[in-house]
């Protein structure tokens, strides 16, 4: 849990690159903390976020493949990502 506090206060301090660092030994993983369906998901969205912001596009399809693994058919119907 501790990497993902550290990527969420380099996303808060405007180092999204950095937070994606940060998080993508730990992003296959997330499911290990617990938490709902829907805690998951915000970790999900925050490296997506944060991926883009960075511009990292294999950081971007790697949050997308999972979210698409995890939650099939829920992301897809959000214009959000029709461009991602």
């Amino acid at each position: 849990a501790l990497p993902l506090c550290r990527a969420m206060l380099a996303a808060a301090q405007d180092r999204p690159a950095e937070a994606c660092d940060l998080m993508r030994p730990v992003y296959p993983r997330l499911v290990e903390l617990g938490g709902s369906h829907a805690q998951q998901e915000v970790l999900m969205l925050f490296y997506w976020r944060a991926a883009r912001a960075a511009g990292l596009a294999d950081d971007v399809k790697i949050a997308l493949g999972q979210v698409a693994g995890r939650f099939p058919g829920i992301w897809q119907s959000r214009s959000v990502f029709a461009n991602a």
